[in-house]
């Protein structure tokens, strides 16, 4: 402010001597205009005037710093005049000051300042384009994966067993025991003659061929396949056969395996097909699996004949043989093998949604022969199974062996095997059991050959087999069971007309020999085969 009271006072004070200065000039001119003519005076007037304006100029600039002396006293009283009021206007006369003495360098100011800012903009912009939330996106993404589990439906899920269920029989009679998983409590012949059953609804009771379920009964109920009669029947536990309760399967074909899913629904496989199937008849045509409601009555099948092959113009039927469920589906071995027993192919697994009745993979077990027994391992999460080889092969032994398949949701994979050749003598029988990473299969030997059967286990983490035991005929050792929780293999003996136990607590599995338990001494039966219940 006092900048611009100077510059006001310095150019008044300019004015005033610039009037003075014509002034004087004016009056001189006027003497000696009277000897000119008008036109010339008036000119000479002219130039004299812009003469004495640059006199009035050169004057003007050397009374400068006088009158700026002046004006400094002037300004000092105004100052003093205004002293008080200063505090109050000082930032606003200020940046008045700044505006009339520096507005370029306040335009360069404020544009330093817009250069910065955009420079801190630049600077800024990386981090901020730097989100981590596209990084995030992948594990935002985990769909593919939760969505299975989110519609996963587990569609059996078997009860602890609570011990074993043992066929006694000496090819005409039969009877059934327990053995409980704790302490071994044994159930001697609970059921034991065909007199014990109601003769119009079991009778004739239990011939040779009773088979035993892949998997235990929910409620601990202790259930046989009659496979000839085509009946299933089970027993409420610590209960005589009076409380015996059936199923009787029409058209049935042989009934081999029997899975109750958590639904209610049972799958029941028909082993053979029906080569007189009447298409007026619903459900007759065999070589499937059956489905039946919760109260036994047939609703549907699952036929298996398209997973037949034809061998030289012989149509093959598929022959069920047993049942496993893993990943979500049950998998069911296939003989594929032509009704005369005769022409043999590649044996087949086939895959079932039980969510849709409907067969959703195939594979072929390439070079082996009448694949039967089958097991799920969760311990590794592999599905293992065992190949007996055809009676009418070459050598059963180069189509026997032990097999194991990891699934990835979409296909099966190798994940290990062992030819029978590699084990022993002869080719395997077609029971399988597993614990931890160990299969459990008996070597088959003919009717009383020597020497005889044998139990074998394999490693299925490097492949390696061990010799447990053997009998001392072919045909003796039949069922096998394994108790997980108190670490032992059941092993039935028809021979010694006794059940083995093996302790597979150690890393060596050894018999223990002095608990083999006789499973029907009343009836003097030898235990043929085991389950669990």
């Amino acid at each position: 402010m006092g900048r611009l009271v100077k510059a006001e006072l310095l150019l008044s004070l300019f004015a005033i001597l610039s009037l003075m200065a014509f002034s004087a000039c004016d009056s001189s001119s006027d003497d000696s205009s009277d000897n000119l003519p008008s036109g010339d005076a008036d000119m000479e007037l002219a130039i004299d005037g812009d003469d004495v304006e640059a006199d009035a100029v050169e004057q003007d600039l050397e009374l400068e710093p006088e009158s700026e002396s002046s004006i400094d006293g002037d300004m000092d009283n105004i100052e003093q005049d205004t002293s008080e009021p200063e505090e109050e206007i000082d930032p606003d006369e200020e940046q008045e000051a700044d505006v009339v003495d520096g507005d370029l360098d306040m335009d360069e100011a404020e544009s330093m300042e817009e250069v910065e800012a955009d420079q801190d903009v630049l600077e800024i912009e990386p981090e901020v384009e730097i989100e981590p939330e596209l990084e995030l996106e992948p594990e935002l993404e985990p769909e593919p994966e939760l969505e299975p589990e989110a519609e996963a439906i587990v569609w059996h899920q078997p009860p602890a067993p609570h011990g074993v269920l043992v066929v006694n029989s000496d090819g005409v009679s039969s009877s059934l025991s327990t053995i409980a998983f704790a302490n071994q409590t044994l159930d001697e012949a609970f059921v034991g003659s065909a007199s014990e059953l109601s003769p119009d609804t079991l009778a004739p009771l239990f011939p040779m061929d009773l088979e035993l379920p892949s998997y235990p009964l929910t409620g601990n109920l202790r259930g046989v396949l009659d496979v000839p009669n085509d009946r299933y029947i089970w027993f409420p536990p610590a209960a005589k056969a009076v409380s015996a309760q059936q199923i009787k399967i029409d058209y049935g074909f042989g009934i081999p395996d029997i899975i109750q899913l958590n639904d209610g629904r049972y799958y029941v496989l028909r082993l053979d097909s029906n080569p007189a199937e009447n298409p007026a008849v619903d459900f007759d045509e065999g070589g499937d699996v059956l489905i039946l409601d919760d109260t036994g009555a047939a609703t549907g099948r699952i036929d298996l004949a398209a997973y037949a092959d034809t061998v030289d113009d012989v149509v093959l039927e598929p022959h069920p043989k047993r049942m496993a469920y893993a990943w979500g589906l049950v998998w069911v071995t296939l003989g594929n093998y032509d009704h005369n027993l005769n022409v043999w192919s590649d044996a087949k697994l086939v895959a079932i949604d039980p969510s849709d009745d409907s067969v959703v993979y195939q594979y072929t077990i390439s070079g082996q022969h009448n694949c039967e027994g089958i097991a799920y391992m969760p311990y590794t999460d592999k599905l293992a199974l065992v190949c007996q080889g055809a009676p009418n092969d070459d050598n059963p032994k180069s189509h026997s062996g032990i097999f194991g398949y990891a699934w990835d949701g979409s296909a099966l994979t190798e994940a290990f095997s062992k030819q029978a050749a590699y084990m022993g003598f002869y080719p395997l029988s077609g029971k399988i059991a597993v614990y931890q990473q160990h299969v459990f299969v008996c070597e088959s030997a003919p009717l009383m050959a020597q020497p005889g059967d044998a139990l074998w286990s394999m490693n299925t983490l490097n492949s390696a087999t061990a010799y447990i035991f053997g009998s001392l005929f072919g045909q003796d050792l039949g069922g096998l069971a394994v108790d997980e929780a108190s670490q032992v293999l059941y092993v039935s003996d028809k021979y010694i007309a006794a059940v083995r136990l093996v302790d597979l607590s150690g890393s060596t599995f050894v018999e223990l020999t002095e608990d083999s338990i006789v499973t029907d001494s009343v009836n003097s039966l030898p235990p043929v085969n085991l389950g669990l219940y």
